[in-house]
């Protein structure tokens, strides 16, 4: 769904920026929110991975997958990066 701002006159201009923050602490602020998404997004896999060895006594990518609504490609490369980070092993398919 794309969303269409409406057209904005000079002085509507003048006043959004005197509303909105100064374009580095924007920055900051939406970096802070991606970097809560990304831990809560590692959380989530972590914890469904831990379900899966708990209950199936295996966590495999295409379970992961089912269960997050997501192409294993994805959790391929969140393994990866999951890996590297230390919290997670894997091994090759067998």
């Amino acid at each position: 769904m794309s969303r269409s701002l409406p057209l904005r006159s000079g002085n509507d201009r003048e006043q959004a920026a005197d509303v909105l923050p100064p374009p580095e602490q924007h920055a900051r602020q939406y970096a802070a929110v991606r970097d809560a998404h990304e831990t809560e997004l590692i959380e989530d896999y972590v914890e469904l991975i831990g379900d899966l060895l708990e209950y199936n006594g295996e966590a495999r990518a295409t379970d992961v997958a089912a269960r997050m609504g997501v192409s294993q490609a994805t959790v391929t490369r969140m393994v990866r990066r999951l890996n590297e980070l230390g919290y997670v092993s894997n091994e090759p398919y067998r």
